[in-house]
């Protein structure tokens, strides 16, 4: 089982909930999931970036991602040297990833600080995530993306998302429609285009299993909460999330 987490890895902060997730994650596959050759290391992706961080766990042919790290998963299983592993896939279990992009992110505050980080970082991931990257839509990178093969040789899809996170639109992270989309004549029908392109060849797979699941948290009062980073990392820092959601939820899909 791979797991990719998101943008920021450099906060020593962020680095520990990853930290925190990979151990806690481990200790409830080993427990519940009987594996003779089960074992844990971590490993760089420096031909994707060298501050993007992999846990792995050897098990099963499955992947959870966070936040950005989800597409990173969907590009890894275009490469071509993926091709021989492509049948052998189980599980892809999507946690607040951005797989729509952020381009109908209702949060005015977080639009504008990531705003402010692309122009200051001169970060091409998050032009890409804001569908700007090409004057063309059809040409932008989510779009191109979208129509590439991947997502439905998997058995099982489960996509995780919260209204209560700013950072990732609750339909981005579970490919679905939104009423602004519906309502933009220019960018709208390219939306919907991107949502077809991903969800048309899973539903048309029979064997493979497409799950949406919607987090509410209990969430402190706080500044980050607020602005949404508290939801968008719970799924990472919260035992109680964790444990509860694997057991009632997920953990089943990973069997």
């Amino acid at each position: 089982i791979f797991f990719l987490p998101g943008m920021l890895p450099e906060s020593a902060s962020y680095r520990l909930e990853i930290f925190h997730f990979s151990c806690f994650l481990s200790l409830l596959l080993k427990k519940f999931i009987k594996a003779s050759n089960f074992t844990l290391r971590k490993n760089k992706i420096n031909r994707i970036s060298p501050r993007f961080h992999f846990t792995l766990f050897f098990f099963l042919n499955s992947f959870i991602g966070h936040s950005l790290g989800n597409l990173i998963i969907r590009s890894v299983l275009t490469r071509p040297r993926f091709k021989y592993y492509l049948n052998k896939l189980h599980t892809f279990l999507s946690l607040s990833g951005p797989h729509l992009g952020t381009l109908y992110n209702s949060s005015a505050l977080v639009n504008t600080g990531l705003w402010f980080m692309q122009k200051w970082k001169k970060s091409g991931s998050l032009l890409q995530l804001t569908c700007r990257d090409h004057s063309d839509p059809r040409q932008t990178f989510l779009y191109k993306l979208s129509k590439k093969a991947g997502l439905h040789y998997f058995k099982n899809i489960v996509l995780v998302g919260s209204l209560q996170d700013r950072y990732v639109p609750y339909h981005s992270a579970r490919i679905e429609m939104c009423k602004t989309a519906l309502k933009d004549k220019q960018s709208g029908p390219i939306y919907a285009e991107m949502i077809q392109n991903l969800l048309l060849p899973v539903l048309q797979n029979k064997e493979c299993n497409l799950v949406r699941y919607n987090v509410i948290n209990a969430l402190p009062n706080t500044a980050d909460s607020l602005i949404g980073r508290a939801a968008h990392i719970a799924v990472l820092d919260s035992e109680i999330f964790l444990e509860k959601f694997f057991l009632v939820a997920a953990l089943k899909y990973f069997q």
